[in-house]
């Protein structure tokens, strides 16, 4: 089979030939799942390697599913026609492209590999990986996706770990200092980890369709796809690096059924508010581990989408010290709940963030010393709604009954110690409010994951 390779998302330049097997002819489906890094999981990786001032290096795998565990099963195939002979067919040793288990045998030869290696899984995420010295001193870690390899570690790491796994597989490329990895430009300097995605959004386009007087008129099939595709594009890039159009792109993604040439045009301005701005994240050296916090804001638009009927709810979570900060999470998300008030809404958004900042905390702290369990970091979180504090630091029941095992299970984090406080910050504060509202003037959440720094001490 050929296909256009891409040399960057939506750019495609050039043609790879891969030889696929008809695997949709099989009678038997094998378990088929395998991980790749989580996108959140990715951000951990590059706040980690970048306050430890780890050196990255890019592996990608030449012929994957070719260098994956052996088959244990018996799938026998035609031969192309260029060895193809009478009576002859061929037994497959190895999961060629096209069985639905390829990727899966891939990543149990690489997860093989990496255990004999002294590498170990952290929890949360089967795509990473955390080496340490006899000291239990953090060292390296290793990110996987599909045949790509991130590796980020000490001299002593990429000597032990990074060299040996190029005797173990074959690499088409090996790249340091700067290189591309799941469609993000990633460069390395003394300051930090840079992560850009600048020649991807100069490729979005507006576009141009006929009979776009009448406001109110569907879009048509073509121009349905062009809608589909261009929010789609909006998605990766608000994902990636810029959570400044997270709250458009998810009020774009729910029109895709049902657009109108105004949606379209609204579209339009969302690419172009795309390409004005730069898309870049950069992490940096925060402190060492006992110096190290999560700080997540949390924000909610009370029925906002879903004509006036569904709210949202907007959180984002740094590695922080309190001043610089690196970015590990950011979402904007439609409450799946009809909320009766807005401090429903902001008392769930509360909750969201809570429960990822746990996470983030206990992830950091495993990272760190590579022992499993429920130790973590300090977490702060932020929100902007007075009521919600309130009620977390009160006896006083809420009316909404279905409310009150939310706000219990806020209190019984800060009875734990996985939440050392709940804070108020004002609206001008809260970095999380361009999470939730359309046409926000509020840079400040751009411009701290684009320097690494908060606008004010939290």
């Amino acid at each position: 089979m050929c296909s256009k390779k891409e040399k960057q998302d939506g750019l495609k330049v050039n043609y790879k030939a891969r030889l696929v097997v008809k695997g949709f002819m099989e009678q038997e489906y094998p378990r088929s799942d395998s991980p790749t890094i989580a996108k959140e999981s990715l951000k951990t990786f590059f706040a980690v390697a970048a306050n430890e001032g780890f050196d990255i290096v890019n592996l990608d795998i030449r012929n994957g599913y070719l260098q994956g565990s052996d088959l244990k099963r018996e799938v026998l195939v035609e031969p192309p026609p260029e060895y193809k002979n009478d009576g002859m067919i061929w037994r497959l040793k190895k999961a060629a492209n096209g069985l639905y288990d390829g990727g899966r045998h891939l990543y149990l030869k690489i997860d093989e590999v990496l255990k004999e290696l002294g590498c170990k899984k952290v929890t949360g995420d089967d795509a990473m990986y955390t080496c340490h010295d006899e000291n239990g001193k953090l060292i390296g870690i290793v990110c996987l996706y599909v045949d790509d390899f991130n590796s980020a570690g000490t001299k002593e790491f990429h000597k032990n770990i990074t060299d040996l796994l190029q005797k173990k597989f074959t690499f088409g490329k090996k790249e340091e200092g700067s290189f591309r990895f799941t469609g993000l430009d990633i460069s390395h300097t003394d300051d930090g980890i840079i992560v850009k995605q600048n020649d991807y959004r100069d490729s979005l386009e507006e576009i141009t369709i006929e009979n776009n007087d009448d406001p109110n008129r569907e879009l048509n099939l073509k121009e349905y796809k062009q809608f589909r595709g261009t929010v789609g594009k909006l998605q990766w890039l608000s994902e990636g690096t810029r959570p400044d159009l997270a709250y458009d792109t998810l009020s774009m993604s729910m029109k895709t059924k049902h657009a109108t040439v105004a949606d379209m045009r609204k579209l339009n301005k969302i690419v172009k508010k795309a390409r004005e701005g730069n898309s870049i994240v950069k992490f940096k050296r925060i402190g060492k581990l006992e110096d190290i916090k999560i700080i997540a804001m949390s924000d909610a638009s009370f029925k906002s989408v879903d004509d006036k009927v569904r709210s949202v709810e907007g959180r984002v979570i740094f590695l922080s010290d309190g001043v610089n900060a690196s970015p590990l999470e950011w979402k904007s998300k439609k409450i799946p709940q009809v909320c009766e008030s807005t401090k429903t809404a902001e008392t769930r958004a509360a909750d969201k963030a809570t429960d990822d900042a746990i996470y983030f905390a206990r992830l950091i702290k495993e990272i760190y010393t590579g022992v499993k369990s429920l130790d973590q970091i300090p977490v702060i979180i932020y929100t902007d709604s007075k009521p919600t504090i309130e009620s977390i630091h009160s006896t006083r029941q809420v009316d909404r009954k279905t409310v009150r095992h939310v706000i219990q299970s806020m209190k019984d984090a800060l009875d734990r110690g996985e939440v050392s406080e709940f804070k108020y910050a004002n609206t001008k504060k809260m970095l999380a409010d361009v999470l939730t509202k359309d046409s926000v003037k509020n840079t400040e959440l751009h411009d701290t994951v684009k320097y690494g720094s908060l606008p004010r001490k939290y």
